[in-house]
């Protein structure tokens, strides 16, 4: 329910045509200086952030409910309220989290919460997706706001003309813009105006401080909640 919602708040602020990009342009004889540069007109509604934030706190309570029912089966215990399942990018941090959020856990599923871990990722560990999910988790708990971001992505430049002689530099920057961003810094040289640049550009809205599209993101997250809640099942049954 709650990726179907974001989907469709995000259409429908991406239809307002959020972004506008004005053309910088210098010469200095047949060398052009030319920046496309991007600003947001219209930032994203605050509620897409607390969509994602609710989003969040579902998910990580499916983890927290299976480690919750694996504890009480094994123990006996009609309410072990010290479990939690662990998300640890750090590997050395594991052994201490294991015996404070998993006592109680049966032995077989021990090695298997450990290698769902993030640091099995090595340096990209904080862009695992549960990782990520722990992030976002933590900062809806503390009341820290979602700021949702426009982001251009997948973006690929083009140079044509009968007029272009070289292209010294052609930089895209695609991400996050928060203000003005600038897109493309091409220097290029030509001997008259028959050129073009072509630049594709795809808009999505990100997470502050996490630059991936959102609606993306999230149904990443999920399945992957989704599979490991999955393969938990037939011991909750």
């Amino acid at each position: 329910m709650h990726l179907d919602d974001l989907e469709g708040r995000i259409d429908a602020y991406l239809r307002t045509q959020p972004i506008q990009i004005r053309e910088q342009h210098d010469r200095d004889g047949v060398t052009r200086h030319i920046q496309w540069i991007a600003t947001t007109s219209n930032e994203p509604p605050a509620e897409l952030g607390l969509i994602v934030g609710d989003w969040a706190q579902n998910v990580r309570a499916a983890l927290d409910y299976t480690v919750y029912e694996l504890v009480r089966r094994e123990t006996g215990d009609d309410d072990p309220r010290w479990t939690q399942f662990p998300i640890i990018v750090d590997e050395a941090r594991y052994a201490g989290q294991e015996q404070t959020r998993l006592p109680g856990a049966p032995a077989w599923s021990l090695p298997v919460f450990r290698g769902l871990q993030p640091f099995s990722d090595g340096a990209d560990a904080a862009y695992h997706p549960l990782a990520v999910l722990a992030d976002v988790s933590n900062r809806d708990k503390h009341r820290l706001l979602h700021t949702a971001a426009t982001e251009i992505a997948g973006s690929q430049a083009r140079v044509s003309g009968t007029s272009m002689l070289a292209i010294r530099r052609l930089a895209q920057n695609p991400g996050i813009v928060e203000g003005e961003r600038v897109l493309l810094d091409a220097m290029i040289d030509t001997d008259g105006d028959n050129f073009q640049i072509e630049l594709n550009l795809r808009l999505a809205v990100a997470l502050e401080g996490i630059e991936a599209p959102i609606n993306a993101l999230a149904a990443v997250i999920t399945d992957e909640v989704a599979a490991i809640v999955e393969w938990f099942t037939p011991a909750l049954d």
